[in-house]
Order: C-alpha cells, then structure tokens, then sequence
C-alpha cells in the first residue's frame, strides 16, 4: 500500500517504519557529532489572541491597533446580549471608516 506525501510522491508504508527512520536519525546524528549539542523541542502552545492586552502597547501602527481593539470589543461583546454586540460593533466598525 502506498501513501501519497505532501508533494505529490508516492510513499510506501515500509519507507515509513519508525525503526528505520530512528536508526537512520541516530547514523546522521553521529555523523554530525548531535551528542556534542544541546537541542531543545519546545512546543509552547502560545495564542498571540489570547494576550492581545499584553501586545497591544506595543503595536506601533494607530490603524491595525485599532483594528484589534475594535475586535476584541466585538469578542468580548459576543458573550453580551444581542444589543451589547450590537452597539460595540457598530461602532468599532464606525472607527474603522474615520
């Protein structure tokens, strides 16, 4: 059975076993003296969204600043009533246009 990679090639199942592919790893890593570096896989699982409080006072662009403002109001009103949304986000959009 074969796999069809990301560029279109064609991928055996046994091109795919974790056993060649370690022991391939580990011949490249001694052959590029790997042992002799520290390496670190840091997998954070950071959302720039999440902190835009943090970020916004240092966007230096008045337009885009604005423009994120204006979305995080609409985020936050979202959660609100129907007229709470409606109220933020017409005049964050409102904003936009000036």
């Amino acid at each position: 059975m074969d796999l069809l990679a990301e560029r279109g090639r064609r991928v055996s199942v046994d091109e795919l076993n974790t056993t060649r592919l370690l022991a391939h790893a580990r011949k490249q890593a001694v052959q590029r003296n790997l042992d002799d570096i520290v390496i670190v896989d840091v997998d954070a699982h950071h959302y720039e969204n999440e902190h835009y409080s943090d970020i916004l006072p240092y966007m230096e662009n008045d337009v885009f600043r604005q423009w994120t403002m204006g979305a995080i109001r609409c985020a936050v009103a979202r959660r609100r009533s129907r007229a709470a949304r409606i109220a933020t986000c017409s005049s964050a959009i409102a904003g936009w246009t000036r």
